[in-house]
């Protein structure tokens, strides 16, 4: 490849690493018009276009990343990433497995790893994965952002707030320690101080999904028709999602059964009754999450007149 090629895939590894994707784009679109087969170029495509959404050409990217250089780290691992967003946790395990076996000191092949443990609720392994790269350098504020995550998903929210602010001391801008520690203080009761935290994120990157998410939990929390939904809602993503089907599926058993003895009893009112209680309760928690996205949408609009946001 030319120098001007290798100068254009540096600038595009530069601008990813300041969240600029479109130049990140630009510039190694015109590297790999010099030089389709490298597989370096080929791969930060893929996490450029992963970045802005774009998963089916990120696939294709990392594909042909892979196979210019099987032997380059990089590739697997945004193979990886490509198949935590599309939730295909088996492919994201296989990929994040290969990467570690060309480069096993790798920190973001170890926090890939993690991630995708984390998606799988294995959390034990993704604690040994965080503290693998933590040995490594005790200053990642990527480690510590994950091991924020994990720990709010276990419901430590002490040791989740300890670790949000430990990487927002390394990274004061960062949206994801941003809303980590938003999400501790929602969880905390402290709305106000989840929402300034939101609007922080919000401010760094407007399109943060994790910033997002959380003013659409804060709207949801302060609602008094969606608190409850709110709170269901955080519960069962505690306990994951096949205890949280578990949980679901009891709970019309006992809806059913509690149906059957009131039938028997001849109590066909009260047997009505709760049948109906049963659909408002089914039709409250399908609808809760549409009425939220329409709340903070509405929320995000104002807050986006204001001056200097």
């Amino acid at each position: 490849m030319s120098l001007d090629g290798e100068w254009r895939i540096e600038r595009a590894a530069s601008a990813l690493s300041h969240g600029d994707t479109t130049g990140a784009i630009d510039h190694l679109r015109s590297a790999l018009g010099d030089n389709p087969e490298n597989a370096r170029a080929h791969a930060l495509l893929a996490f450029a276009l992963l970045s802005s959404r774009r998963r089916h050409a990120a696939r294709h990217e990392a594909a042909l990343a892979v196979a210019c250089d099987p032997e380059l780290g990089l590739g697997h691992r945004v193979r990886g990433y490509v198949a935590l967003a599309e939730n295909d946790l088996g492919a994201a395990s296989t990929a994040f497995h290969e990467a570690l076996a060309l480069e096993p000191l790798d920190e973001q092949n170890l926090l890939g790893m993690a991630r995708c443990h984390l998606a799988s609720r294995k959390f034990p392994d993704a604690m040994r994965q965080i503290e693998r790269v933590l040995e490594l350098d005790a200053n990642s504020g990527d480690a510590l952002e994950v091991k924020a995550r994990l720990e709010l998903m276990q419901g430590s929210l002490a040791a989740a707030e300890d670790s949000a602010q430990r990487a927002l001391a390394l990274d004061p801008e960062s949206p994801e320690a941003l809303t980590l520690l938003g999400s501790v203080r929602l969880r905390s009761g402290d709305t106000q101080a989840a929402r300034d935290l939101a609007l922080w994120a919000l401010q760094v990157d407007p399109s943060d999904d994790s910033a997002l998410r959380l003013m659409s939990d804060i709207k949801a929390r302060e609602s008094w028709l969606l608190g409850a939904w709110w709170r269901l809602m955080t519960w069962l993503s505690r306990l994951g999602s096949e205890r949280a089907v578990l949980v679901l599926t009891m709970l019309y058993v006992v809806h059913q059964a509690i149906q059957l003895v009131l039938r028997d009893f001849d109590w066909d009112s009260a047997a009505i009754g709760f049948s109906l209680l049963w659909l408002v309760f089914c039709a409250y928690t399908w609808g809760a999450g549409s009425i939220q996205q329409r709340m903070v949408t509405k929320e995000l609009e104002q807050v986006r007149l204001k001056p200097g946001f």
